[in-house]
């Protein structure tokens, strides 16, 4: 919420005026010509920095309405703010802005490739820095769907098995009741719609196709079934995917904390356990599993005191409420009562007990499909989470998350936390052939100075670094240089490998992983480089392309997504294999470059040429840079290698 300072009552009359019409007339522009907006269409992942607490996520939403634009925001906590025409303009220089109702401020955002950055004043000298990244939106097909085909003449069954190939790409079987097997091909998923032809043998021998295309709603499927070219036979078709649970996960012991911590560290935890019941002390601060979730089934029970009001956060993104709303003879259903999903899903009734008694939630969470139950009764059913709520951890949603119980609005109390875990579909065939990485080596396996690797300048790996200039590990985490401006440079050279870590960056970070890069030179020209940076490195105004951000062929080739996660661990998974370059960033495949087909002309920071990535070496050296700003260092954990084709 908004800080603002209080002004006179004229003064603030004369204030709301001057911003109101100023605003206005700008933003009635840009209703009337909403494709002025395109690059900002979507739905953005915010995350916050210089916030000073703990609240440090957002969302944005902005989509077409007509001749005009629509949306929503999340802004740290609270309640989802919708957003019309009026609330959204641009600046001469294409910067956004966005002004909900209440605000003394824009939301100020540029988009540099696929990231937003910008900032917020909230008044009183303080100012807060947002990134952006777009929002991932990926479903899982895969798995044994039970169908039923409706007619008016009654129902036919079946079944249909999906395999995932990777990539977006899967095969399939279908299967009448009692009939022949079915093929299928021409398998398509897009956001969570999939289309495929079914091949129906038919008497006379041969086949009739029809075309099936279904919503995939978690563990459900909704779509029609069409025949014949004009359509004229067309069916509606629903689905259950039979789904396997692993056994539950008790989250509570019956003293002590262990499995929990405290959602900001720097903040006293006044939770405790008595004989397996967890309560808090308020105003206390909220309270996280250490473990994280995919997709589960959650059971649990609470009581909370009278006015109480708490929440449980699943994969610490969304707000399940709980809040004493018992009312005797009243019925009452609300966005923010006891069993909605926070400002966003209200419950179907109202099933509360009074306060003082335990009540008992079973939640299923599947994607992004969620199904609630109160004491007994189904109040939310497979209903889909259209975004974060107000208090998220984090605002990567394609993640798994901790689940979260809210502390600091009242008194409230826990017991029969158990999670069960959803069992992954039958494996896909990427799975089965990705290289296992168990007997992979540590490249830094102690403490001190990393043995084995030289640290070298940033633009010439030939010219060792100034006197005193050094990289070091410290409790397991490789730390870059300081002062700034070089390479940590391996001794040894790797042709076909595969290298996994994790790694961090402050506020103005930057950093890279060099790939078989030779003695001398650059490796972002004369190797390949992998780049790691925070787009905050570049100074405003900056022109900057997205094959200079993170997960970039640096200067070459741009990444299919960008997932990078400011200041916090990401991970990277990368597999050089003869012409082949694979990798991956928090799970996510963001390239897949044959080098043998870039024959792109690239060019060096002094605008002279450097060789296309065809011709650059399948064999050399790896290492890490160090080129953060501001006094910030590049944090390397659990790097390992996997060298491949030597014995």
């Amino acid at each position: 919420m908004n800080r603002v300072r209080i002004l006179s009552l004229a003064a603030a009359s004369l204030a709301f005026l001057l911003v109101s019409f100023g605003s206005l007339a700008a933003q009635d522009e840009v209703a009337a010509k909403p494709e002025a907006l395109g690059r900002y269409l979507g739905a953005w992942e915010l995350f916050l920095t210089g916030t000073g607490d703990t609240f440090r996520s957002g969302a944005l939403v902005l989509e077409k309405d007509g001749d005009g634009v629509a949306g929503e925001l999340v802004w740290r906590w609270g309640s989802v703010m919708r957003l019309r025409a009026s609330h959204v303009s641009l600046s001469d220089d294409g910067e956004l802005h966005v002004s909900p109702r209440g605000w003394n401020a824009p939301l100020r955002l540029r988009r540099i490739g696929d990231v937003l950055e910008g900032s917020h004043d909230e008044g009183e000298g303080k100012v807060f820095h947002v990134l952006g990244t777009q929002r991932r939106v990926t479903i899982d097909a895969s798995g044994t769907w039970d169908l039923r085909a409706r007619k008016d003449d009654g129902e036919l069954g079946g079944r249909l098995e999906i395999e995932s190939l990777g990539a977006g790409r899967y095969r399939a079987r279908g299967y009448h009741d009692g009939g022949p097997e079915v093929d299928v091909d021409a398998i398509v998923v897009r956001g969570n719609v999939l289309t495929a032809d079914a091949r129906i043998p038919t008497a006379s021998g041969g086949t009739e196709t029809r075309r099936l295309e279904v919503e995939i709603r978690g563990d459900r499927m909704v779509g029609r079934l069409r025949a014949g070219d004009d359509g004229s036979e067309d069916v509606e078709v629903v689905g259950e995917r039979r789904r396997e649970w692993g056994p539950p996960v008790a989250l509570l012991s019956e003293k002590g904390l262990d499995g929990w911590q405290a959602r900001d560290p720097r903040q006293k935890l006044g939770w405790s356990v008595e004989s397996g019941v967890l309560t808090n002390a308020p105003p206390d601060i909220d309270i996280v599993s250490k473990a994280r979730f995919d997709d589960f089934r959650l059971h649990l029970e609470y009581k909370v005191a009278p006015g109480g009001n708490s929440g449980v956060y699943l994969r610490g993104r969304y707000e399940v409420q709980i809040l004493d709303d018992f009312r005797p003879g009243e019925a009452r259903t609300s966005p923010h009562g006891n069993g909605a999903v926070y400002s966003r899903i209200p419950q179907a009734r109202n099933v509360s007990r009074p306060a003082g008694e335990w009540q008992t939630y079973d939640i299923t969470l599947i994607d992004r499909y969620l199904t609630v139950v109160l004491n007994g009764e189904k109040i939310v059913d497979n209903e889909r989470l259209d975004g974060i709520t107000g208090g998220a951890i984090d605002p990567w949603e394609s993640h798994p998350g901790p689940l979260m119980l809210q502390g600091d609005h009242g008194k409230v109390w826990f017991r029969n936390i158990t999670v069960s875990p959803a069992l992954p579909s039958p494996p896909s065939r990427e799975a089965k052939g990705k290289v296992e990485t168990s007997s992979a080596v540590p490249l830094f396996p102690e403490d001190g100075e990393p043995g084995g690797f030289v640290v070298r300048t940033w633009n010439d790996v030939s010219v060792p670094a100034a006197d005193g200039v050094r990289w070091t590990i410290e409790d397991g985490v490789l730390l870059g240089s300081d002062p700034r401006g070089t390479w940590l440079v391996s001794e040894r050279e790797y042709g076909d490998f595969i290298l996994e870590y994790e790694w961090r960056l402050d506020g103005r970070g930057n950093g890279g992983c060099g790939l078989r890069f030779p003695p001398r030179g650059d490796p972002a020209f004369d190797g390949l480089e992998l780049q790691m940076v925070d787009p905050r490195y570049y100074p405003e105004g900056m022109k900057v392309g997205a094959d200079e951000l993170t997960g970039s062929l640096y200067k070459a080739v741009a990444p299919l997504a960008q997932v990078f996660r400011p200041e916090a661990w990401n991970r990277y998974r990368i597999e050089c294999i003869g012409s082949r370059v694979r990798v991956e960033l928090n799970d996510f495949a963001i390239l897949d470059v044959d080098l043998d087909k870039e024959t792109k002309p690239t060019t060096r920071h002094d605008g002279s040429p450097a060789p296309a990535l065809r011709d650059r070496p399948r064999r050399g050296h790896i290492g890490f840079q160090e080129l953060s700003r501001d006094g910030g260092r590049v944090r390397i954990r659990n790097a390992r290698i996997l060298v491949l084709g030597e014995s």
